[in-house]
């Protein structure tokens, strides 16, 4: 059976709601009541109304979660002692996602605009402390700038998202002296002059002899 889930309240007991549910249209809530049994002397207010396809048995469980502050268990009083934005909370939460609809009514609206009100200057002001941070710098705490850790990328390729690994120098590694070394040919050129000139004079005199026995050898002398 579909229906309505409805909270009502009477200023002659301001901290008293009826909590109950109703086949009917929630504007006519107030005029049920109204004819009904209860005698107030001020009238009755609807605050909230929720549509459901399963309102009876929403309405067990929201009688359940507010069982301690009922205003007479031994009944079964749809009445309860609870704080009205508390009440609506605990209704939307036990609907979920069976409630097709709702509506609120006088003071719950109003309390209801107020804390949306609220929320929204409380979210502005803290994106805007988000995004514009005061400014803490003082003399002991000097401005650190962002030091660029990896290397400028070449013409053609990515930028390395890794930062590129510094390592250590290492000490020279110790090596035994070498007792047979290899001596290289430049090793082997005499640094004295003299000895250098003796050495071209007997290669000349060498060539002239040569040049000699062979002009003897082929008849040219």
């Amino acid at each position: 059976m579909k229906g309505w889930i409805y909270i009502l309240s009477n200023e002659a007991v301001p901290d008293w709601l009826a909590i109950g549910c109703s086949d009917s249209d929630p504007e006519a809530l107030v005029r049920q009541y109204g004819n009904s049994g209860i005698k107030l002397p001020y009238p009755f207010e609807l605050q909230y109304a929720l549509r459901t396809p399963y309102p009876q048995s929403l309405l067990q469980k929201i009688h359940e979660q507010l069982a301690d502050k009922c205003v007479n268990p031994d009944h079964n009083s749809d009445w309860f002692e609870c704080d009205l934005l508390n009440s609506i909370r605990i209704t939307r939460k036990i609907a979920g996602n069976s409630a097709t609809g709702e509506a609120f009514y006088g003071r719950a609206r109003q309390m209801v605009q107020e804390a949306q009100q609220k929320k929204q200057t409380h979210t502005e002001n803290a994106q805007t402390t988000s995004t514009n941070p005061p400014t803490l710098l003082s003399d002991e705490q000097p401005e650190i700038k962002q030091v660029r850790t990896t290397p400028k990328p070449q013409h053609g390729q990515r930028p390395s998202p890794v930062a590129p690994k510094i390592s250590s120098p290492q000490p020279a590694a110790l090596t035994e002296p070498d007792t047979n070394p290899q001596i290289s040919p430049s090793e082997t050129k005499p640094d004295n002059p003299k000895l250098v000139m003796l050495l071209i004079a007997v290669w000349v005199m060498l060539m002239v002899v040569v040049a000699f026995l062979g002009a003897y050898v082929f008849g040219y002398i």
